[in-house]
């Protein structure tokens, strides 16, 4: 489960194409709705007689043979025609394979146009630096969320600000606490956000008002936000707010990015034990690299991480209560997980999972406690 992120500067709002362009751009980050968009406009830049060809990693091909396919297309000048695009939407495969080929491409003046679309980017690269420089990175991530002490989503916050403006461009009429509702449902995957939406207009016949009623019929939580949302409710011991989330969940179903709906209790109990899992060894194995004093690329690597963004959050995370008794909540875990495999009622088994999880995190807040006042530490260290 990932966490949201916070936006740069470059990120916040609709990211603006500059008017001169390199001959590569990069879109980086996690918003697929930004990025699909900017993709759209650079197209229509290219003029209406532009050919768009997409690259795809092909397994069957040697990688620099493929890459210099990949790169004579971007060189040679179209003898009839417009221009080409290029469209490499797994960008990351491409940077992993050819950044360095890449360096010289930004400079090419052939007309033509390649489109990264990536996840990721480190900027410390010499590829990144330079193309930062001609104005062909453009940031793309998902704005910043703000919740309350209860979890829910404040009207004023970067993320419905977001919303209210996508919702314009359905021309619906939403009300700022519809939004709100909207954004504790989606979270601020705005890709998801914006089908929401779409399916809404079609609702009400093409626009409307748009009520917290509304969001409330139509739109089913994120299975992502809820996942983020209930681990950490267990990770500090609130109980009563985790059980709520997790009977919501089990009694109205969660969807995925692609809108896949998911009611299923013992399917949905499976993905929450699994995520909660790996998000406890995620952390209890970054608090042991970070007591070693590994350095940032080191421990990227050891974590198997490809967003160096994600160590902010594992850093902010990894002093949770329930982090420090892991060794108890593991445990908890794989008894639930057995349970499932062996037949058992998920409702049940997850209600008493999140119970246990929710006692180890006040144990462990305790625990905590105690040593940071010389007292005894609990449990092992991991």
């Amino acid at each position: 489960m990932t966490p949201p992120r916070t936006s740069s500067g470059a990120g916040g709002g609709d990211a603006a194409l500059p008017k001169e362009l390199p001959g590569v751009v990069a879109l980086v980050g996690d918003e697929e709705r930004r990025k699909e968009r900017l993709l759209a406009e650079l197209i229509d830049r290219a003029g209406p007689d532009a050919s768009v060809v997409s690259w795809q990693k092909d397994a069957a091909e040697r990688p620099e043979s493929e890459v210099a396919r990949l790169l004579s297309d971007h060189a040679s000048r179209p003898l009839f025609g417009g221009t080409k695009v290029l469209v490499a939407r797994d960008g990351d495969a491409l940077l992993k394979r050819a950044q360095k080929s890449l360096v010289a491409a930004i400079d090419v003046a052939s007309g033509n146009r390649m489109i990264l679309l990536c996840r990721n980017l480190d900027q410390r690269t010499s590829f990144a630096k330079k193309l930062k420089k001609a104005g062909g990175l453009i940031v793309c991530q998902r704005p910043r969320v703000d919740t309350d002490a209860g979890g829910a989503v404040p009207p004023g916050s970067e993320l419905v600000r977001e919303i209210l403006a996508d919702a314009k461009r359905h021309s619906l009429d939403l009300d700022p606490r519809a939004a709100a509702e909207l954004a504790g449902r989606t979270g601020n995957d705005l890709l998801l956000a914006s089908n929401e939406l779409e399916k809404i207009a079609v609702h009400l016949g093409g626009g409307g008002k748009v009520t917290v009623a509304i969001v409330d019929a139509l739109v089913p939580q994120s299975a992502a936000w809820d996942q983020f949302q209930l681990f950490q409710e267990v990770a500090t011991g609130q109980a009563g707010r985790a059980l709520k989330r997790v009977r919501g969940m089990l009694s109205r179903g969660t969807v995925d990015r692609s809108g896949r709906r998911t009611t299923d209790p013992r399917s949905i109990s499976l993905a929450l034990v699994a995520l909660l899992h790996q998000r406890l060894r995620t952390l209890a194995r970054f608090r042991v690299l970070q007591r070693q004093g590994l350095p940032k690329e080191e421990m990227q690597r050891a974590l198997r991480i490809r967003n160096p963004g994600q160590l902010f959050y594992l850093g902010k995370e990894a002093s949770l209560p329930l982090v420090a008794a892991a060794e108890t909540a593991v445990e908890a875990l794989a008894e639930a997980d057995r349970g499932l495999k062996l037949g058992q009622p998920p409702k049940v088994l997850l209600e008493r999972l999140v119970v246990r999880l929710a006692r180890a995190a006040v144990r462990g807040a305790g625990d905590g406690a105690a040593g940071r006042s010389g007292g005894a530490p609990g449990g092992r260290r991991w």
